[in-house]
């Protein structure tokens, strides 16, 4: 869940670099809180429009290594159904990661 707000996060930061957009968004936050709290809502858009692409990086990095973890619980769980024997954390993670590579690029040929 982290790495999503995270991402959502970056996706509002890029999105109000532009000044016109950054008015429509803090007035339409703004609005919605009380008036003592609208400094410190202010800093918090400035803040996150200025940390924008460290959000992307660590979101997507939490995002990759949640998803690696899908697959070795799977991975885990089929070695005890067969009983075979189980794979070395870092070479676990990198058939991981590849899997989910592979299940994007299938997403994405399906989609198009």
């Amino acid at each position: 869940m982290f790495p999503m707000m995270l991402g959502v996060l970056s996706v509002i930061g890029l999105a109000i670099r532009d000044p016109a957009t950054e008015v429509r968004f803090q007035n339409l936050i703004l609005q919605i809180f009380p008036g003592n709290a609208q400094p410190e809502l202010q800093n918090a858009i400035r803040g996150v429009r200025q940390s924008a692409g460290w959000f992307g990086v660590i979101s997507l990095g939490g995002l990759v290594w949640s998803a690696s973890g899908i697959f070795a619980t799977m991975e885990f769980a089929l070695t005890q159904i067969f009983g075979s024997k189980q794979r070395k954390m870092l070479r676990q993670k990198l058939v991981g990661f590849v899997m989910m590579m592979l299940l994007v690029v299938a997403l994405g040929i399906t989609v198009a």
